[in-house]
């Protein structure tokens, strides 16, 4: 099962059933190797927002990846399949999923530091190019300083 998963001073993230500013697609994606994994960001107008935007995200260890491309609009990796490899906790899983943490942080109102991230628990057992995308549906995230 995939999980969001986040929380932010800005409530822009919200997990119950009633309010989701968030939604996640994991979907194929063409033109690839055979072994890549994207993640997209879009705001609510399904503009790609810049990964360099989330500035406080590790790239380089996001996943069990290889050969990091980062564009204006995506983030990819060349990945071995099934994700997870293997059960054992490591810094890419959980234990029983693989998982991404995302965050950024901006100065508020007085200089005030906020940060805000999300994240994902899932799996992917089918080897292909495969595009996880964050689509931010009624709030775009704050990522100017006051």
């Amino acid at each position: 099962m995939n999980d969001i998963f986040g929380e932010s001073s800005n409530q822009l993230l919200r997990t119950n059933d009633e309010f989701k500013d968030l939604v996640v697609y994991i979907r194929p994606f063409s033109g690839g190797n055979g072994h890549n994994l994207r993640f997209v960001f879009l705001n609510k107008d399904k503009n790609p927002i810049n990964p360099d935007n989330f500035n406080e995200t590790n790239w380089n260890e996001l996943v069990h990846g290889f050969n990091m491309k980062k564009t204006e609009s995506y983030v990819q990796y060349d990945v071995a399949y099934p994700i997870p490899l293997t059960n054992y906790p490591t810094k890419y899983t959980n234990g029983g999923s693989a998982k991404v943490d995302f965050s950024y942080s901006r100065r508020g109102f007085g200089g005030i530091l906020i940060t805000a991230g999300f994240g994902l628990n899932f799996k992917l057992f089918t080897k292909g190019d495969w595009e996880i995308v964050f689509h931010f549906q009624r709030e775009n995230p704050r990522f100017d300083n006051e």
